[in-house]
């Protein structure tokens, strides 16, 4: 099989009453190792246009450069690799 798999996770965070965000998470099938691509902030009210320019971009974002080269910190847990995430865009 050519090129490598990953499964994208959902990883869902209360921000507040009315905000949540999604941590987009990747983990790589060859070695079961986690990092974090992305986080979307939604608010209620849910605008659908919003929502449709996030998975446009999401999307895009993965068509536009392999995820192994746009990644250099991998990490051996979800929460490690979301903490990092956190930790990066502070």
């Amino acid at each position: 099989m050519n090129g490598k798999l990953y499964r994208e996770i959902f990883v869902w965070k209360e921000i507040d009453d009315n905000t949540v965000s999604r941590f987009r998470v990747f983990e790589r099938l060859s070695d079961h190792k986690f990092f974090c691509k992305g986080q979307d902030f939604f608010h209620y009210p849910i605008d659908e246009k919003q929502v449709k320019f996030i998975e446009s971009n999401a999307i895009e974002s993965l068509l536009t450069g392999r995820l192994s080269r746009k990644i250099d910190k991998k990490f051996d847990s979800i929460e490690e690799a979301i903490e990092q995430f956190e930790k990066d865009f502070e």
